[in-house]
């Protein structure tokens, strides 16, 4: 099953992207950077976290069988996943993508 996007807003400083996020027909809960990564059975997707004024992304895994975002990372200012490498996540923590960040995955 694929992740379908939709209802897709910038948000914030940068206009960030978010979207809403469908998988099989069904809607996740949450709003979704749009650059998900494959991970296991399932998806790593940064998710948004609080309101307009503070709002912040945290690595989330969507499972397939429960279609569920569950968090696994702590909250950063921004997250654009870029590669998965073992357990290994390389994400921008910027808009602009300039530089590059590792987090380790532990489900």
């Amino acid at each position: 099953m694929a992740l379908t996007f939709y209802d897709c807003n910038r948000v914030g400083p940068g206009g960030t992207l978010v979207c809403s996020v469908q998988l099989g027909g069904r809607a996740i809960r949450g709003r979704f950077d749009p650059s998900p990564l494959e991970y296991g059975d399932g998806y790593l997707i940064p998710i948004k976290r609080g309101g307009w004024l503070g709002q912040r992304y945290a690595l989330a895994y969507v499972d397939p069988e429960t279609r569920a975002a569950r968090v696994v990372s702590r909250s950063r200012r921004y997250m654009r996943l870029l590669a998965v490498e073992g357990a290994q996540v390389t994400f921008a923590p910027d808009v602009d993508a300039r530089k590059r960040k590792v987090l380790h995955v532990a489900l």
